[in-house]
C-alpha cells in the first residue's frame, strides 16, 4: 500500500463530486483528507480508506489551481510527495508540487484500460449504465426517502415528514398523542436530510432504557447503522480522543452526560447536523441558578440540551403534548427551538390566548352554511381583518365577499384565507401535533373491572395505593387476592400474550419470582435495576412467538417508550396517581397499527384509595377506554378535593363519591371545552392535510408498483454470479455462490439474505428485509460497481452485412461531474447525468438515431484476442476518436447546465420570495433558513464553470459479417 503523507492527492472512490482531496493530516490509525473544491473534510481509517492515489505521468497535461495547463516532463518524489517537472505554453520548465494541482479532476481512466488491452465483455458497460440510471433515479425522486422504510405508508406522519424534511436544518417540536408514532416521524425526517444531503452527522438523546430499542429500531426499520456512545466505548477509545468524532451516526442517553460532563463537552465540540431528542418532557428548565448540589437530574439534562441547542443546526424534540407539558414546560421546550422568537413568557401566553379567537373564526368558516350567508360571512371577515391587520387577509376575504364567483371559486378562497390564517399561527411551523379524534386506525379498548376485598394484612392501608410495598414478600404473595385472580386469568388466557405494569420494581421482581418457581408460569420482568441488555432479553422473550414468555411483568418504566403493541392484554395491577402515566400504560399496546381489541384489566380494592382513584378514572375521565388531553389538568384543578378522598377513603361511601366523580366530570367538561376552542383546533389544522398526504400516499403506492428495484438487482446479481432463488410470494434469497465472480459481494453475507421489494410482505414478514432503492444492499452495490474497473472498457461486435469489414464504432458514457457540497442539493436539479455519444470510426455521432437499448441487443460477446492487435496498431487513432467523443459530449454540457440553472433558479426564487412573505407575518420563518437557500441560489451561478465530464466507459464495436 503506497504510504499516506502530507500534501498528496487522493480522489475518494465513493465520492468522486468532492473533487481531488488533500492530505492534511495523517497519525497511527486514522487519516484526514480535505476536498478543497467543496470545502468538506473526510477522516478515514487509515487501513480501509477509499481513496484512490493521482498520479499523472509523462505527457499527461495538469492544471494548477490557477488553471494554467502545463505538460508533465518527469515526475520526482520527496518525502511521499510527488514533484511533477513541467513546461507551459512557452515551454517554460517549473516544478509543480502534486500539492498545487487544481481541485477540480477529470480521470480518462477508461481509455487507458482500453488501449491496455484491459477491456470486458459488452454486458458489464451496460451494467455500468443502467447502475448509472440507477442512481439518476434515485437522485432525482423526491418520494424515495419517506417511502424507504420498513413501516406503513400512515397520512399524519408522511404529511409532516415531508413538511419537515425538505427545510434546512429543521427545529421542530413533535408532540402527537401516544401512539401516533412521533418517533416514525422524527426518524423519516432523518432518513430523508440524510439522503439529500441536509445533514450527515446525526446526534439522538434518548433515555437510557431506551437505547438498545432505538438502536434495533433504526437498523431494522430504517437501515440506519448508529453507534451507542457510552462508558464502555470511551474507555475502550483512546484517551485523547473525542469518541463523538468517531462515527458519523451517533446515539447516547442524557444520563451519561450527567454522569460524564466531561463527554458533554466532548460532543459540543464534535459539531451536528441534527440532534433529536426523545421524552424531551422530562427536562426541567430552573428560572435561578442554583448550585450543582441543589440541581435536578431533570434540570441538569435541559442544560444539557439548552447547550446543544445553541450548537447544533438543526433540532427536533419528541415530547409529550403541550396540554399534558403545561404552559411553562411548553414555553421551555419552545426557547430550544428558538430562543431569539420565544424570549418572553407573558407575550407568550398572550399570544397563546389568541389562539381561542382564531379557532372559533376558523370553524365557522368551515361551515359550509356560512359562504351562502353574505352578512355573517362579512361579519367573520370584519373579525379577521381586525384580528391581523393584514392586507393579504383583507384582500382575499373581499374576493371571498363577491358576487361574481362560483361555488368552486368560493371554496377554493375559503381554503387560501384558511391556509393563510393558518400561515401566521405564531407556532404552528414549528409544532406539530396530532390527536385521536382526527386519525384513524386505532383500536377499541375494553375495561375488564375487578373490585375485590382488602385481605386483612391491609388492614389500616385503604388510603395506600400499594399496599403491599408495606407488607412482607411472603405475606402479600401468598394472602393478597390479587395474585390469585392473575392465576385465573393466566388460565383464562393461555395462548395470549399478557403484560402487567406496576408501580414498584420489588412488586413486579416479587410477583414474577412466584408465578415463575411457585406456579410454572413462563414469565419476564422488566425493572429499573436490570442493565440495558437484560431489559432487550425481557423483552425479546416477551415477544417470542414460540416458547416466549406469556406473561411480562413491569414496574413504571415498562410505560416509557416501549412498544408490545403484539399483545392485546393489560393488566394494571395498581394504579399511577397521574393520569397521563395511565395513559402511558394503555398505550404500550394502544398504538396505531393494533390490530385487535385492547382488554384492559383493572383490579383493585372496595372502599379503599385504589376504588377512588379507579371511580375517578373511569366514570369521571373515561380514562380507560379513550385518550383524555385534558386529564392531568383536571386532577391538578381538584387536588385539594382528590387529596383528601383518596387519605380518607372510608369516609367515602357510594354518594360521596358519586359527587367526587360529578366534580370531575364537569371540571373534564370545562377544560375539554376550552381545548377544542383554543389552539388545539389550530395545531391540528396546522400538522396534518389529508389532501396532500393523499397525494403523497397515491404517489408513493404507484411509485412501488411500477418502479421496484427488483429488475435492476436480479441483472446484478446475474452478472456477479450469485445464486438467486425467487419465490412465489414476492420473496427472494440470494447467497454467495463458490463460483461467484468476486468474493464476499456488499451487502450479501456469507449465510445469505432473505428479503423482498414489497412493503406490504415486509410488515407481515420479520425475517425479511425490505430492499427498497435507498437499502444498503442498493447502495452498495452502485458503489462497487461504479467504484470498480468493470465494464469501464468493454469490447462486442455487431453483425451487419451492409457495412464494410474492419468499421467500428467507439460509444461513450459520460457522467457529469458537479463538486459542490451534499448539503446545497444539487442533485435535485442535477442528479447523476450521463452523455452518450456513438462515434462511428469516421468521426460520426449515431447516438441521437441508435439508442442503447436497441443497439444492445444487436451485440455480440467479442473475442478478445480476436482484436488485441487491432487497438495495438491503432492507439492513435482510437486516443483521437475518443477525444473527437469527448469534444462531442462537451458541446451538450452547457445546455443541460443551463437547463439545470434555470431550473434552480425558479425554484428558489419561488421558496425565497414565500419564506420571505411568510417572514413578515409569522416570526417563526428564520432567517438561516432564508439565507440558506439564498446560497443555493448562488451556485447557480458557477455551475457552468465547475462542471466537469468524467468519462466513466468505453464500448468499442466491430463490425462483422
Amino acid at each position: 500500500m503506497t504510504p499516506y503523507a502530507l500534501g498528496q492527492r487522493w480522489i475518494s472512490d465513493s465520492e468522486p463530486e468532492l473533487g481531488l482531496g488533500l492530505i492534511t493530516e495523517v497519525d497511527l490509525r486514522i487519516i484526514s483528507v480535505e476536498f478543497p473544491q467543496t470545502a468538506e473534510t473526510r477522516l478515514y481509517a487509515k487501513d480501509r480508506a477509499p481513496l484512490s492515489r493521482i498520479l499523472f505521468n509523462v505527457g499527461d497535461t495538469v492544471h494548477d489551481r490557477e488553471q494554467n495547463a502545463y505538460q508533465v516532463q518527469a515526475l520526482n518524489e520527496i518525502d511521499g510527495l510527488t514533484i511533477y517537472q513541467v513546461t507551459d505554453q512557452n515551454n517554460q520548465v517549473k516544478d509543480l508540487p502534486e500539492s498545487s494541482l487544481t481541485n477540480n479532476i477529470s480521470l480518462d481512466q477508461p481509455l487507458k484500460r482500453l488501449l491496455a488491452g484491459q477491456f470486458d465483455h459488452k454486458q458489464w458497460f451496460e451494467l455500468r449504465s443502467s447502475t448509472l440510471d440507477t442512481l439518476n433515479f434515485i437522485e432525482s425522486s423526491p418520494l424515495l426517502g419517506l417511502c424507504s422504510a420498513r413501516t406503513e405508508l400512515l397520512a399524519h406522519q408522511l404529511y409532516i415528514a415531508n413538511e419537515v424534511a425538505q427545510r434546512y436544518a429543521p427545529r421542530v417540536l413533535l408532540a402527537d398523542e401516544v401512539g401516533l408514532g412521533k418517533t416514525i416521524e422524527a426518524c423519516l425526517i432523518m432518513q430523508q436530510q440524510l439522503f439529500s444531503g441536509l445533514a450527515s452527522r446525526i446526534l439522538i438523546i434518548v433515555p437510557e432504557t431506551l437505547l438498545h430499542q432505538w438502536l434495533v429500531e433504526l437498523l431494522r426499520r430504517f437501515n440506519l447503522a448508529f453507534s451507542i456512545v457510552d462508558v464502555d466505548r470511551c474507555e475502550a477509545s483512546a484517551s485523547n480522543e473525542n469518541p463523538f468524532l468517531a462515527e458519523q451516526l451517533i446515539l447516547c442517553s442524557n444520563d451519561f452526560f450527567i454522569n460524564n460532563p466531561e463527554r458533554h463537552q466532548q460532543a459540543l465540540d464534535a459539531e451536528w447536523d441534527l440532534l433529536i431528542v426523545d421524552e424531551a418532557h422530562h427536562l426541567k428548565a430552573t428560572e435561578n441558578n442554583p448550585s450543582s448540589q441543589e440541581i435536578s437530574p431533570e434540570a441538569l439534562a435541559y442544560n444539557h440540551i439548552k447547550a446543544f441547542s445553541q450548537a447544533v443546526k438543526g433540532l427536533i424534540l419528541l415530547t409529550a403534548t403541550p396540554d399534558q407539558l403545561g404552559a411553562e414546560s411548553y414555553f421551555a421546550l419552545l426557547r430550544l427551538l428558538d430562543a431569539d422568537r420565544f424570549h418572553d413568557f407573558e407575550s407568550f401566553s398572550h399570544e397563546q390566548n389568541n389562539f381561542t379567537k382564531i379557532a372559533t373564526l376558523i370553524e365557522k368558516l368551515e361551515q359550509d352554511a356560512l359562504l351562502s350567508n353574505t352578512n355573517k360571512l362579512k361579519k367573520l371577515i370584519d373579525d379577521l381583518s381586525l384580528l391581523f391587520n393584514d392586507k393579504h387577509i383583507q384582500a382575499l376575504g373581499e374576493k371571498l365577499l363577491s358576487a361574481k364567483i362560483d361555488d368552486e371559486e368560493k371554496n377554493q378562497l375559503r381554503q387560501s384565507l384558511i391556509d393563510a390564517v393558518l400561515d401566521r399561527h405564531g407556532t404552528g411551523r414549528i409544532l406539530f401535533r396530532n390527536s385521536r379524534k382526527v386519525i384513524s386506525g386505532f383500536p377499541a379498548r375494553k375495561l375488564h373491572e375487578y373490585p375485590l376485598e382488602a385481605p386483612p394484612i391491609y388492614q389500616g392501608m385503604s388510603s395506600k395505593l400499594t399496599p403491599e410495598t408495606e407488607s412482607k414478600e411472603s405475606e402479600w404473595l401468598k394472602l393478597d387476592p390479587r395474585v390469585e385472580w392473575l392465576e385465573g386469568l393466566l388460565k383464562k388466557h393461555p395462548a395470549e400474550k399478557i403484560l402487567l405494569i406496576c408501580a414498584h420494581k420489588n412488586t413486579a421482581k416479587h410477583l414474577e419470582k412466584f408465578l415463575r418457581l411457585r406456579r410454572g408460569v413462563r414469565t419476564a420482568v422488566f425493572h429499573e435495576d436490570m442493565s440495558l441488555i437484560e431489559r432487550d432479553r425481557a423483552a425479546a422473550y416477551f415477544a417470542e412467538k414460540e416458547n416466549g414468555a406469556r406473561l411480562l411483568l413491569c414496574s413504571e418504566i415498562g410505560s416509557e417508550g416501549r412498544n408490545f403493541q403484539f399483545s392485546h392484554h393489560l393488566v394494571l395491577f395498581d394504579l399511577p396517581l397521574n393520569p397521563d402515566l395511565l395513559e402511558q400504560r394503555i398505550g404500550r399496546l394502544d398504538r396505531i397499527g393494533q390490530t385487535q381489541t385492547i382488554n384492559i384489566h383493572a383490579p383493585y380494592f372496595s372502599n379503599t384509595a385504589q376504588a377512588v382513584l379507579f371511580h375517578c378514572y373511569h366514570a369521571g375521565l373515561n380514562a380507560f377506554q379513550q385518550t383524555n388531553p385534558a386529564s392531568y389538568k383536571v386532577f391538578d384543578a381538584l387536588k385539594p378535593l382528590l387529596e383528601e378522598a383518596l387519605g380518607n377513603p372510608a369516609d367515602y361511601n357510594s354518594k360521596k363519591i358519586s359527587g367526587l366523580v360529578s366534580k370531575v366530570q364537569a371540571e373534564n367538561k370545562r377544560l375539554h371545552e376550552g381545548l377544542l376552542k383554543g389552539r388545539d383546533r389550530l395545531l391540528e389544522l396546522n400538522s396534518f392535510k389529508p389532501e396532500v398526504s393523499q397525494g403523497l400516499i397515491n404517489d408513493i403506492t404507484e411509485l412501488e408498483k411500477t418502479a421496484s428495484p427488483e429488475a435492476w438487482l436480479e441483472s446484478v446479481f446475474d452478472n456477479y454470479g450469485l445464486n438467486t432463488e425467487r419465490n412465489s410470494d414476492g420473496s427472494w434469497i440470494v447467497k454467495p455462490d463458490d463460483e461467484a465472480l468476486v468474493d464476499g459481494f456488499p451487502g450479501v453475507p456469507e449465510s445469505g439474505l432473505s428479503f423482498t421489494c414489497q412493503r406490504s410482505l415486509a410488515l407481515s414478514r420479520e425475517d425479511l428485509q425490505f430492499v427498497s432503492w435507498h437499502h444498503p444492499l442498493l447502495n452498495q452495490s452502485i458503489d462497487f460497481i461504479l467504484q470498480g474497473d468493470l465494464g469501464k472498457a468493454s469490447l462486442a461486435v455487431l453483425q451487419n452485412k451492409r457495412l464494410p469489414q474492419g468499421y467500428y464504432f467507439l460509444e461513450s458514457i459520460y457522467r457529469i461531474n458537479l463538486p459542490a457540497a451534499r448539503e446545497f442539493q444539487l442533485q435535485r436539479f442535477l442528479p447523476t447525468t450521463t452523455i452518450r455519444t456513438l462515434l462511428s470510426s469516421e468521426g460520426n455521432d449515431l447516438a441521437p438515431k441508435i439508442a442503447m437499448q436497441d443497439l444492445n441487443a444487436k451485440l455480440q460477446l467479442a473475442d478478445k484476442y480476436q482484436f488485441t492487435a487491432f487497438i495495438a496498431e491503432n492507439k492513435e487513432q482510437l486516443t483521437q476518436l475518443s477525444q473527437l467523443s469527448e469534444k462531442t459530449a462537451s458541446e451538450q454540457l452547457p445546455a443541460i447546465i443551463k437547463n439545470s440553472a434555470e431550473k434552480m433558479l425558479t425554484e428558489l426564487n419561488a421558496e425565497i420570495n414565500r419564506l420571505l412573505a411568510l417572514q413578515t407575518v409569522n416570526p417563526n420563518i428564520r432567517d438561516t433558513e432564508i439565507g440558506f437557500l439564498k446560497n443555493q441560489r448562488l451556485f447557480a451561478d458557477t455551475l457552468l464553470d465547475q462542471a466537469s465530464l468524467q468519462l466513466e466507459g468505453l464500448r468499442l464495436i466491430f463490425v462483422s459479417e
